[in-house]
């Protein structure tokens, strides 16, 4: 679990140096750092017991967003058209993973419910 505080402490001390050094690159940072932040969040309150699927979906779309921002940015800036090509087609793949880990979330979650009520 301590490495997962060095992750998100590491990622989040990136995002500001990269807000100050090269704006552009802050968003994916950030969207990385605020990912693993919900995977920390997600474990803790696992080991109480109270489970959270929120918590998942939330580290994989804010992960997946910041990856796909980070490879657009290898690519070019944000002022040019690669980019946003890069970004949106980048998108366009991981989105259904988000998608579909939604629903499977949602099936799980009245499976269990209907186990409760019998």
């Amino acid at each position: 679990m301590r490495q997962r505080y060095f992750i998100v402490a590491l990622l989040v001390l990136l995002a500001a140096w990269a807000a100050v050094t090269r704006p552009s690159a802050a968003p994916g940072l950030a969207a990385l750092a605020t990912g693993q932040a919900f995977l920390v969040g997600f474990w803790l309150r696992a080991r109480s017991g109270r489970l959270v699927p929120a918590a998942v979906l939330a580290f994989l779309a804010l992960s997946y967003f910041g990856l796909a921002y980070s490879l657009a940015l290898v690519i070019g800036t944000p002022g040019s058209g690669r980019f946003w090509i890069v970004l949106g087609v980048g998108l366009a793949i991981l989105a259904p993973v988000v998608v579909l880990a939604r629903g499977l979330f949602r099936e799980s979650g009245r499976a269990g419910a209907a186990r409760r009520s019998t």
